[in-house]
């Protein structure tokens, strides 16, 4: 679960951006690894749903499509339907409706239901920051750990948490915008004050918690625990990290009290050319600052606004919580897709069930390298040259889009790819996870 922490995914394509500033061109790859990006309004290219793909998906295939009414749901039996109504309450942030759901199938005679409900509450209890429940539940039924339901380091840092003040956020009535920057890496900076100290963080959705470097704890008054825990990575490498905790950060006029975080090596999150340090990240402001805001991140204006989510019906719901951030998306024939979504990422990827999803025949090989925390590696990626998808309102063309190193981050859900900030190139991604939407806009020039 959450130690394959893909902390500094982020990283994954920092050497992709220095390459395309003047950085390494030619190591990134042996062939053209660059992915072009072009957004139209939907009605250009607009699609729907292939009827005939929902009606061929089995349980599992729906659940990990996370296709909800899936036209055989009727045929299913009785605990898997009742798994997927649990299903779309979390889809619809409803987490009251869906853990008693949760909770009734544990005892489910069908060892699948059983298993999924199980991750499914360990992931609940985990954005909730229901630590002492986490804990609780691990004492109780140690099979947690055995079955890898839960892993070592996300209970060491649970243990950890059950130990602070509860989390608090203070957020202002009125929307206010900051300006943002971006690195050579093509990390989106923001200003932030830690314990009142001013530094400059990434912001990425891809980490699920805020991440901190240990250079700037003792300046910073960070409090850290003894603990150490062991993260997998974007890479094979794994790194370590010890959970802490910030009295008092504050972005803007939002003021957020005793914010449990992780903390790593500085070294994991520096990258340098000839001895000269290209990218050096103090910070990661992670997924739930996201998720308790509407979120608009203008890339063309270099400014981020924060706002109280408004409540609203949720129709159309496009983007959902489920042991990841993850964005529905629908291919050109009708098949739906989901992707993570990864504002840490400059670039968007596929993965290999992406092209078996499409039935796509015509993928280059090449070799690629991902960069993470802890170092770089070499892998085997595929490359498809053109592919259209349907995004809300938008349709994104995407040339030649290559496969990611990791094929999935979450637990139940079965990812088809990665998306990254390039679809909201010189333009803004409107993020709003209280209301289920994801929606880009753009200058009249670009696409409206």
């Amino acid at each position: 679960m959450k130690t394959t922490l893909k902390i500094l995914a982020v990283l994954v394509f920092a050497m992709g951006a220095l390459a395309a500033i003047g950085f390494f061109s030619g190591i990134i790859s042996t062939g053209n690894s660059g992915c072009g990006v072009t957004v139209l309004p939907a009605t250009t290219h607009a699609t729907v749903v292939d009827a005939s793909y929902l009606r061929a998906l089995t349980f599992m295939e729906a659940v990990e499509s996370f296709v909800l009414n899936p036209p055989a749901r009727a045929s299913f039996t009785h605990d898997q339907q009742a798994y997927l109504r649990a299903l779309e309450s979390v889809e619809s942030a409803h987490y009251y409706e869906a853990e008693p759901l949760f909770s009734e199938l544990l005892t489910s005679e069908d060892s699948t239901v059983r298993n999924l409900s199980r991750k499914s509450l360990v992931e609940m209890f985990w954005v909730q920051q229901r630590w002492e429940d986490l804990v609780s539940w691990a004492r109780s039924d140690p099979t947690l750990i055995s079955d890898s339901i839960l892993e070592e380091g996300d209970l060491v840092c649970a243990r950890a948490f059950e130990t602070f003040p509860r989390e608090e956020y203070r957020i202002p009535p009125a929307p206010f915008t900051l300006a943002t920057s971006t690195i050579p890496s093509g990390h989106v900076m923001v200003e932030v004050e830690i314990n009142g100290h001013k530094k400059q963080f990434a912001l990425d959705t891809g980490a699920d918690l805020t991440v901190v470097t240990d250079d700037i704890v003792e300046e910073c008054g960070v409090e850290v625990m003894d603990q150490v825990a062991e993260s997998g990575t974007s890479t094979e490498a794994t790194v370590e990290f010890r959970p802490g905790m910030i009295r008092e950060m504050r972005v803007g006029d939002i003021l957020v009290k005793n914010h449990p975080v992780y903390v790593m090596n500085g070294d994991d999150f520096e990258f340098s050319v000839a001895g000269v340090t290209i990218i050096d990240i103090d910070g990661i402001i992670g997924l739930p600052f996201y998720m308790k805001l509407a979120v608009t991140q203008d890339f063309g204006a270099e400014q981020i606004t924060f706002a109280r989510p408004e409540a609203s019906a949720k129709n159309n719901i496009n983007l959902f919580w489920f042991g990841s951030p993850l964005v529905r998306l629908t291919s050109d024939n009708g098949v739906p897709l989901v992707f993570y979504l990864d504002t840490g990422a400059n670039r968007t990827r596929i993965t290999r069930r992406f092209i078996d999803q499409l039935s796509i025949t015509r993928a280059r090989t090449i070799t690629a390298e991902a960069m993470g925390a802890g170092g770089s590696q070499e892998y085997e990626a595929l490359v498809v040259d053109s592919v259209w998808l349907l995004l809300g309102t938008h349709s994104i063309f995407f040339e030649k889009v290559r496969t990611q190193i990791n094929d999935s981050y979450g637990t139940v859900i079965s990812e088809d790819g990665l998306m990254g900030i390039d679809v909201a190139s010189g333009g803004a991604m409107h993020i709003d996870f209280s209301n289920g939407r994801l929606d880009l806009s753009f200058s009249k020039n670009r696409s409206e």
